[in-house]
């Protein structure tokens, strides 16, 4: 008797009355994954709500709660477990609280529970942050060396007329010449390019869901000019002449007839390069935006002017993108010289 009658005002009734009163965290979260789309967000960002989903909740005991009877210890136990499990650093562990938090909000604009009923607003987060994965990857899996540097340019030197590599070399030429993203790389136009600068105002996306190529605004939706160097200007004028041969597909810059550079094969070309040449960790086009901008701070450039360069704010570019990349050759004369 003591077991129906806790059942009846858990559940909100017997059977299947009880049943269609439950308004379980997966319900929850698929309105709250409705709104998202309905709010704009973009596919790709969608798609890995969806993929976070699978790899955090489903089929968990947590995500078949009613959350009228989710408390603030079920969400801090929940959590602690999956940051042990998956080995979360903190912004995983933010991340997969920001979905419940999330969630727990919408409801309440939904009506199907009450501000004052929200577990999120006791949850002690400070209690996630002893079980996160501490690990920081060294300066060296994060940029590349000048030895990497010098040994990359050789192999794009080598590669320059293999016919299935050609394009993805002029990528990575760009990249280095410039720290451009890989989407700003491939929806680069010839009508971008000016007689003392680059304009970035788009980027190639591609869709996760419909495995489709278009094209958008930047990651941070904001246009810049990147200076034309001599490098840059030799770099434009091969590629013209190899599309002299095979034709341009469009007003791409890295194209040739009937095809152009996509983001999935500059990226997949510097990962099996990087293997390729031995490198200590694999390598990436954002690799190489690190390093690009760790040499100009390096030779004194302010982090707002290198981070308008690149395309990030200065906050961002001294948090995520510059390292120390001296040598040890080059430190210990820094040393003597004190």
């Amino acid at each position: 008797l003591e077991s129906l009658i806790i059942d009846f005002y858990t559940n909100g009734g017997f059977g299947d009355e009880a049943i269609n009163k439950i308004y379980s965290f997966r319900q929850a979260h698929d309105r709250w994954l409705e709104m998202q789309e309905e709010y704009g967000k973009d596919p790709n960002t969608i798609y890995k709500y969806e993929a976070d989903w699978r790899r955090f909740f489903e089929g968990t005991d947590f995500s078949k709660k009613n959350i009228a009877v989710i408390t603030p210890k079920d969400i801090e136990i929940f959590v602690i477990n999956r940051i042990q499990s998956f080995n979360l650093k903190r912004q995983g562990g933010i991340t997969l609280y920001g979905y419940i938090d999330g969630v727990f909000y919408n409801a309440v604009m939904d009506r199907k529970i009450l501000a004052s009923d929200n577990p999120c607003l006791y949850v002690d987060k400070k209690k996630f942050k002893k079980h996160y994965n501490t690990y920081v990857r060294p300066t060296s899996e994060r940029t590349m060396s000048q030895d990497d540097v010098l040994r990359l340019i050789h192999q794009l030197e080598m590669d320059t007329n293999n016919e299935f590599r050609c394009l993805p070399v002029f990528g990575v030429k760009l990249s280095i010449l410039t720290g451009m993203r890989s989407g700003e790389i491939c929806g680069l136009r010839w009508n971008n390019i000016f007689e003392d600068h680059i304009h970035i105002s788009e980027a190639e996306v591609f869709n996760s869901k419909t495995r489709a190529y278009s094209l958008a605004n930047t990651k941070n939706k904001k246009i810049r000019d990147i200076p034309l160097t001599e490098e840059l200007q030799l770099l434009f004028v091969a590629i013209k002449e190899y599309q002299k041969i095979n034709g341009c597909y469009e007003n791409f810059v890295i194209s040739r007839m009937g095809e152009k550079l996509r983001t999935r094969k500059l990226s997949d070309y510097m990962i099996k390069t990087s293997k390729r040449l031995g490198f200590e960790c694999s390598k990436n086009i954002h690799t190489i935006r690190r390093t690009f901008n760790s040499y100009m701070r390096q030779d004194g450039v302010s982090a707002l002017t290198a981070g308008s360069i690149i395309g990030n704010t200065p906050d961002v570019n001294n948090r995520n993108y510059t390292y120390d990349i001296q040598s040890i050759n080059e430190k210990r004369s820094l040393v003597i010289n004190a």
